[in-house]
């Protein structure tokens, strides 16, 4: 995972012209910040509730989807508020797709519904961390 997270950190700093990368710790708008490379696994019956990530020491996620909906979960997955509207995207995401969300999108993770042998949703989530 150490691999796609660095492939990952590569795109983002690309997209948001980050130079001065170095020891994980690097420089935003001005601001000092590391990386906090996690793995979502939701097995049948998980869900993350609508949330925002509104944090002054948090900036932006990335998540990487590494599961397809009717492959390894029949229902549910990852929705987005709009217009205050939950709208699941699941179906539209495919398996190396990459979310961008800034820390003011609402978001979740509908309940997970599997078949029997499936999986469950699991996906690659790489956060910037404000540090002092």
């Amino acid at each position: 995972f150490r691999k796609i997270f660095n492939k990952l950190i590569k795109f983002r700093n690309n997209l948001y012209n980050i130079k001065n990368y170095k020891n994980y710790k690097f420089k935003y708008k001005e601001n000092n910040y590391f990386n906090i490379s996690k793995i979502h696994q939701f097995p049948s019956g998980g869900h993350y509730g609508s949330h925002i990530d509104l944090s002054t020491k948090q900036e932006r996620n990335f998540v990487i989807v590494l599961s397809k909906i009717g492959k390894d979960f029949l229902k549910g997955g990852f929705f987005i508020k709009i217009k205050d509207k939950l709208v699941n995207i699941e179906r539209e995401l495919e398996i190396g797709d990459i979310i961008c969300n800034d820390v003011k999108t609402y978001h979740g993770v509908e309940k997970i519904i599997c078949k029997k042998n499936q999986t469950g949703r699991y996906s690659l989530v790489l956060s910037m961390r404000k540090v002092k």
